[in-house]
């Protein structure tokens, strides 16, 4: 017969692992996001940069970025609301680790951002 107090805390475990789980997908939503951001600088740059337009391009593929990296950064601020709102509440099964991602997410739009202007 099944304790009832072990399926309780079980059922507790899975909850929480269930909420870092939704903040992950939330984190990655906005992830994806500022990729397709990314995506749409490059073709900017892609198919404007040569001829009378090309610095009003970069520039707009530059705004493109920007926003990109600023999604990401909010993505990452709200996630980590989130876990610290759920983290008082439920011992984490695991949490999560945002920063690594974050932070080599912005190295690449910094990079993205010089091969704008220097291609």
């Amino acid at each position: 017969m099944v304790d009832e107090h072990s399926f309780d805390k079980l059922r507790t475990e899975w909850s929480a692992e269930r909420t870092v789980l939704a903040i992950e997908s939330t984190y990655a939503g906005w992830m994806r996001t500022g990729l397709a951001a990314i995506g749409v600088a490059l073709g900017l740059h892609a198919i404007f940069s040569s001829g009378s337009a090309g610095v009003f391009a970069r520039l707009t593929a530059t705004g493109f970025v920007c926003l990109s990296a600023l999604l990401c950064i909010s993505g990452y601020r709200n996630a980590r609301r989130m876990l610290e709102d759920v983290a008082h509440q439920w011992r984490l099964p695991r949490q999560a680790d945002f920063t690594r991602i974050t932070v080599l997410y912005l190295l690449g739009c910094v990079a993205i951002g010089v091969l704008i202007w220097q291609i």
